[in-house]
């Protein structure tokens, strides 16, 4: 594959993969949880902190491995392939499928907004055990219309990804002007109370900040996308580096300041009482009471969009990757000749989705993953002190940021975070752990058959 897109594309693959339906729903779904205003915009800082710091012990590994495949090599590399073999396991079969399944389903219901027949209510199919709606059927169809894309070339991939990236961004920028300009908004709503939380004892009150962070994180997540097409980026030692750096900074700047442009208009007393926890189209009712609605309705579906087209572009670059390594089975890694794209492993990716949204497992399976997804990235920040053991480092284009304090912080971090999960939820930690172990019987296949090849 080719060097096809520069550092603006690869920031914006970043900052669309990152932002998605999260945003304009997980404010109104923690507001419950949280005493005040302040704690909601303190937990949005530490959280996008954190994912700072991620990304700059990251952008160290991707500068020294800059391997198409990110993640899955990094952890082949400083581990073994067993671990890297994992990872990209659960990443493309459960972690990214699911994903894309729940925000191509969260673009069908906003889609529903301006079409009444797309419904998850309105069945084609109904009999007994099996079920499909309208809203499953589009949630397909943009699926493929985004794969064919993909398949067609990075370069128009990245385009659209651009378009949908600053459209969605100049959309939020637009909502917080016009929610900051709301005559009726108050700074004051920040001290706004939740009283049955606030002579709360801290020690039960950390389950609520615990489970809050779950949710933001998770509108946090996809920033090491990028890295999954590094070969495929101009420069990738610096471009790489600096785009998840500057996207996880964009973002969490978004993020915090939508999170205030929302309390000043809503206090979080009445937040958590929207109904069905949309926060941005209440927001925009409120300023707007026309148009406002109908206006985020498109936002949202311009942002699902562009998540998705990030998604399903970089996944199967991973699984491409699994299959050079013969590791996974060969047709994967075939490249289109006029195209230069896995293209088999993007219609094995978009066919895999496709039966999730059908048999309708992808949020159980989502949940599921949440102790993998953070076991993944804990384990690959440690790696940056395997890293700096195993490499020389005279000619490094850069160096991890108050090393080793930032990765420290982010392993600290995710490590009482992983605590958690097991504490509060074993049943769908185990089930997670699961998923992850499901594919050792596939790795010790091809192990095995690798070694029996190379006695021949």
């Amino acid at each position: 594959m080719k060097n096809k897109i520069n550092l603006f594309d690869a920031i914006n693959i970043v900052v669309g993969s990152m932002i998605g339906s999260g945003i304009f729903l997980v404010p109104s779904i923690i507001a419950n949880y949280l005493p005040n205003g302040w704690y909601m915009i303190a937990l949005w800082i530490i959280a996008g902190l954190i994912t700072i710091a991620g990304a700059l012990t990251y952008a160290e590994i991707a500068n020294k491995i800059p391997a198409q495949g990110g993640q899955y090599v990094y952890l082949k590399e400083l581990y073994n392939s067993f671990i890297g073999f994992l990872f990209a396991w659960t990443l493309f079969f459960v972690i990214q499928s699911g994903t894309i399944a729940a925000v191509a389903i969260a673009f069908s219901k906003y889609l529903g907004t301006f079409f009444n027949f797309i419904s998850e209510n309105n069945y084609i199919i109904n009999y007994g055990f099996f079920k499909l709606n309208t809203a499953q059927i589009i949630a397909i169809i943009s699926i493929w219309i985004l794969t064919y894309i993909n398949i067609k070339g990075i370069k128009l991939g990245a385009l659209f990804q651009n378009i949908f990236t600053v459209s969605k961004v100049l959309a939020i920028v637009i909502l917080i002007i016009l929610a900051f300009s709301y005559k009726e908004g108050s700074f004051n709503n920040l001290n706004s109370i939740n009283i049955d939380k606030i002579n709360i004892d801290i020690m039960l009150l950390l389950p609520a900040i615990a489970l809050s962070f779950s949710k933001i994180f998770f509108a946090y997540d996809a920033w090491y996308s990028v890295t999954y097409v590094s070969q495929e980026v101009e420069k990738p030692q610096i471009n790489i580096p600096l785009s998840m750096v500057i996207g996880t900074l964009i973002v969490t700047f978004i993020y915090v300041l939508t999170n205030l442009a929302y309390i000043y208009v809503i206090p979080i007393n009445e937040m958590g009482k929207i109904p069905d926890n949309r926060i941005a189209q209440e927001v925009a009712s409120r300023v707007l009471p026309d148009i406002g609605p109908v206006l985020i309705a498109i936002g949202i579906i311009i942002s699902t969009l562009g998540c998705n087209n990030g998604l399903i572009l970089s996944g199967p670059r991973v699984i491409a990757v699994l299959a050079q390594d013969k590791l996974f089975n060969p047709y994967l890694a075939k490249v289109h000749y006029t195209y230069q794209t896995p293209y088999i492993a993007l219609i094995f990716q978009a066919i895999w989705t496709t039966i999730l949204i059908v048999l309708g497992t992808y949020s159980q399976l989502l949940t599921y993953v949440t102790f993998a997804s953070i076991s993944f990235n804990v384990l690959t920040v440690i790696g940056i002190f395997i890293l700096r053991k195993k490499y020389k480092y005279e000619n490094q284009n850069y160096k991890t940021f108050l090393y080793p304090i930032t990765p420290i912080v982010y392993i600290i971090f995710g490590i009482l975070f992983i605590a958690y999960l097991i504490k509060g939820d074993l049943i769908s930690t185990l089930a997670g752990l699961f998923i992850i172990l499901s594919g050792t019987p596939i790795y010790l296949y091809y192990k095995n058959k690798n070694i029996k090849n190379s006695k021949k």
